[in-house]
């Protein structure tokens, strides 16, 4: 029984945040990033196409994150400092 209430309550949570709009951009961004790296030579697939897949998932996670607290500032604001280091990564 106590499962089955957990999976309800997961079903809740996810429901809130799958469209929210910095969620889905985030989430757009992955995918991107994933087709993208999917090209890069052997070298650099898995050096900086780790790098650029790895950060792109902390963004999603952040963005969960953020939309689950009652305090969302302060997650902003580190969802805001990755996407810079993310963007200054694509740069280079």
């Amino acid at each position: 029984m106590a499962g089955a209430s957990l999976l309800i309550l997961k079903k809740e949570v996810m429901a809130r945040y799958e469209h929210v709009p910095i969620y889905k951009a985030a989430m757009d961004l992955t995918v991107y990033n994933e087709q993208v790296v999917r090209n890069f030579s052997r070298y650099h697939k898995y050096t900086l196409g780790s790098d650029l897949r790895q950060q792109s998932r902390e963004l999603v996670t952040v963005s969960i994150r953020a939309n689950s607290r009652s305090d969302q500032l302060p997650v902003l604001y580190d969802l805001r400092e990755r996407l810079m280091v993310t963007g200054t990564g694509k740069r280079m």
